[in-house]
């Protein structure tokens, strides 16, 4: 029975005899526990980390949309790049990039059009249609800035033709000549 034995004893690992043994075998043993703890410290720092940069990113989204909200421009600009900081990529700042474009572009528009018809008012014909291309470069369908091109480019043309005639009235002895400068008149 002991020959039967002996081999399976011999494949078997050693068991520690004393309490010695078990002591020095037992730092091994922490020592193979010890990297699982650090996982989960790092697991737990990952978590923390994230639950930091989702809040980042709220409080920035918040204020991104309140500066937004309350017309500052640069304000939610700033904001949305924090946003972008805590969680790069996001849809919900795409969007929200988006909804910035647009209020950047209505806020130049809204300025061209109230400068557009100061120069108008003012009969500064030449500074107003540029405000009105200006504008139509930004947005192509821009209608006040359609009109108001095709309003001022007809006063434009108006006063170069005035101009014509009064720098050099000479040309107003011509029967034709006079005719055309009192058609012009009317149209004023």
């Amino acid at each position: 029975e002991d020959a039967t034995l002996a081999p399976e004893q011999e494949s078997l690992p050693a068991l520690p005899a004393t309490t010695d043994e078990v002591a020095e075998a037992a730092p091994a043993k922490q020592e193979s526990v010890q990297p699982r703890e650090s996982e989960s410290d790092n697991n737990e720092s990952d978590a923390a980390q994230t639950d930091e940069a989702q809040e980042r990113f709220i409080n920035a989204m918040s204020g991104a949309l309140d500066a937004l909200q309350q017309g500052n421009l640069a304000g939610a600009r700033q904001a949305l790049e924090q946003a972008e900081a805590a969680k790069p990529g996001s849809e919900a700042i795409k969007e929200l990039r988006r909804q910035l474009a647009s209020a950047e572009l209505t806020r130049q528009l809204s300025d061209l059009a109230r400068r557009a018809a100061d120069r108008e008012r003012k009969e500064l014909w030449q500074d107003a249609l540029e405000l009105f291309d200006r504008a139509l470069h930004l947005d192509p369908s821009a209608a006040f800035a359609r009109t108001g091109r095709q309003r001022v480019s007809e006063r434009l043309a108006l006063e170069q033709a005035v101009d014509h005639y009064l720098r050099d009235p000479g040309r107003l002895q011509s029967p034709t000549a006079l005719h055309n400068a009192k058609r012009l008149l009317q149209q004023l």
